[in-house]
């Protein structure tokens, strides 16, 4: 598990294995290189050393990767037949999944991203692969929407840089009786940002501000039509 202090005092009940960069933890994770393709490590545990080539950026992704690891070796895999596995994976639909990069090199990503800590990871991954990112965040309910908009109010001004560029897109309706009581209009004057009411609306945004280098970053959650979204937004940008 995560060597994080909440973690660590859960796993104690369970003797759970403690992992990650921070010092103290039963299997320590060095960080090789952060990529805008992939990311490396180093893992340390019980005396073995494993490097970990993963064919996806960003130190979530590493750490994810160093966590499977670790249940192989627990399962009794060894370090040659771990480290080999861990390098072929080609990752998971919606997670940094890239949907193409155009001939100006602008680069569309599509990720599942809908919650503080996934919303820094998504964008902080991007940003190490680009000097520009236009991300567009859609919520996927109007009480997420309500509960996370005072922890995005604070965090996303301070993660996103100058040149950066950000859209709120509406949140996600399922149906049903829920209080549409808030709009991603609101959240977006909250922060200052572009607002789009529709995904017409978002791939119109992208088209407008997208320049050569770009990375784009498609994320939300629920809504089905998401990937659909990310894979019009590159083709219109083609």
């Amino acid at each position: 598990m995560s060597c994080r202090p909440e973690a660590t005092a859960i796993g104690q009940t369970f003797n759970a294995i403690t992992y990650g960069t921070v010092a103290g933890a039963d299997a320590a994770l060095e960080v090789l290189g952060l990529g805008a393709e992939r990311a490396a490590g180093m893992l340390r545990y019980r005396g073995s050393e494993l490097k970990l080539d993963v064919l996806l950026p960003g130190l979530h992704n590493l750490e994810n990767a160093t966590a499977a690891a670790l249940i192989g070796l627990e399962l009794g895999l060894d370090t040659v037949t771990v480290e080999t596995l861990i390098a072929r994976f080609p990752g998971v639909a919606r997670r940094f999944e890239r949907i193409g990069v155009t001939a100006s090199g602008i680069r569309v990503v599509d990720d599942y991203a809908h919650n503080g800590e996934k919303l820094r990871a998504a964008i902080t991954t991007a940003q190490a692969g680009a000097s520009r990112v236009l991300a567009v965040f859609q919520p996927h309910g109007f009480g997420p929407a309500r509960f996370l908009r005072p922890e995005l109010r604070e965090l996303l001004p301070s993660l996103l840089r100058s040149e950066d560029r950000f859209c709120y897109a509406e949140i996600f309706y399922a149906g049903g009786t829920v209080a549409r009581d808030i709009s991603s209009r609101a959240l977006a004057e909250d922060i200052g940002c572009a607002y789009a009411p529709d995904h017409a609306a978002v791939r119109a945004w992208v088209a407008r501000e997208a320049r050569p280098g770009d990375t784009v970053l498609i994320m939300g959650a629920r809504d089905p039509e998401l990937p659909r979204l990310a894979r019009e937004v590159f083709a219109a940008l083609k």
